[in-house]
């Protein structure tokens, strides 16, 4: 049972990264935002950043390429593995606008020959350099029964793990999963498969791998930025259920997540004041090291209001005060309303 971190564009870095291993771990792999390469072959500041072997660890951290052009993506892949990396993932899911247009992410998906093109000559690329080539992909652009086709592609190819978002391009996150086709991969697929799409809960997580047991790994985005401790509550208590012999694992689970560092763990789990400690602790954390890194207090008050907005999904309750921390115009208006809002939670 693995769980990865799914990319975030402009969430993911390396610093919430490394933060969130230091204070909730439970994941086993963390994946990059994409990497987009061009002919002028050199890398952004920010991408550099997450291939950074002293700022990444490279045995957990898979760097994310994004491009259709198949020398662009072998000059980064070797600048990849350069750095002690063993495996890259090609984005064949980005649903975004400027994304498709020019024929990337799951824009590329509609040109069947053309992405067959592709993965020939990046999988002959990395195969030559001995480095693992894994996708995350969606099911088609408009049609969900363009996956029949493609996954058929993706089968002639010795992908190291394809995880696949049960979605097309024009549900972005709106519409619901669409989980027969991914039933369909299950039955068919000649490779690994790694499930992602709609994973909020433990139950979720439980639900997934009893359904798919030959699936030995979920991959989580909106869901983990959300919660950040559900992932370690989920391994425990699933891997500790399935010990105890029990007839099934979802009898094991809530759907209110538990997360509780092995420092504070007990006999009794009912941790909701450590979890919001450390929320706390985590957001604090975040907030000075993007201080640190960041050049002023706006930049600094954006990429916090961007990583609080899926946080605040845990404060439903609270609509008043999650609004002030949202509407701050300066980033001590926002610690302030933060500030209340945990104090708030913590003495509920």
């Amino acid at each position: 049972m693995q769980i990865y971190m799914a990319p975030m564009e402009g969430i993911t870095d390396y610093v919430y990264r490394n933060t969130f291993e230091k204070i909730f771990g439970g994941v086993d792999r963390y994946f990059t935002p994409f990497i987009t390469p061009t002919s002028v072959k050199k890398f952004q500041t920010k991408e550099l950043d997450n291939i950074d072997p002293e700022k990444n660890d490279v045995n957990m951290v898979v760097p994310q390429i994004l491009t259709n052009n198949p020398d662009h993506f072998m000059w980064a892949t070797e600048e990849i593995k350069a750095r002690g990396f063993s495996e890259v993932n090609l984005n064949l899911g980005c649903p975004s606008g400027t994304v498709v247009a020019k024929r990337k992410g799951s824009g590329l998906l509609r040109y069947t020959d053309e992405l067959e093109e592709f993965l020939e000559a990046v999988f002959d690329g990395c195969d030559k350099i001995g480095m693992n080539l894994s996708l995350k992909t969606r099911l088609g652009l408009d049609n969900p029964d363009e996956f029949y086709e493609i996954l058929d592609i993706y089968n002639r190819f010795p992908i190291y793990e394809l995880t696949v978002h049960p979605r097309i391009r024009k549900d972005f996150y709106r519409e619901p999963i669409r989980p027969e086709y991914f039933d369909y991969a299950y039955a068919n697929s000649v490779n690994p498969l790694v499930y992602n799409g709609d994973l909020t809960t433990i139950s979720d997580i439980a639900s997934c791998f009893e359904k798919y047991p030959k699936v030995d790994s979920v991959m989580i985005g909106r869901g983990l930025l959300s919660d950040p401790g559900f992932p370690a509550a989920a391994k425990r208590m699933i891997l500790t259920r399935k010990d105890s012999n029990s007839d099934s694992v979802i009898n094991a689970v809530t759907n209110k997540a538990i997360s509780i560092k092995p420092e504070y763990s007990s006999t009794d789990i009912s941790g909701y004041q450590t979890e919001i400690n450390r929320l706390f602790e985590f957001h604090d954390i975040l907030l000075e090291k993007f201080r640190e890194r960041l050049s002023g207090d706006n930049p600094v008050l954006y990429h916090m209001k961007d990583v609080f907005t899926y946080m605040s999904v845990r404060f439903k309750d609270d609509e008043r005060l999650v609004k002030n921390v949202l509407r701050s115009k300066k980033l001590s208006e926002y610690q302030t309303a933060v500030s209340i809002l945990f104090e708030y939670e913590k003495n509920k």
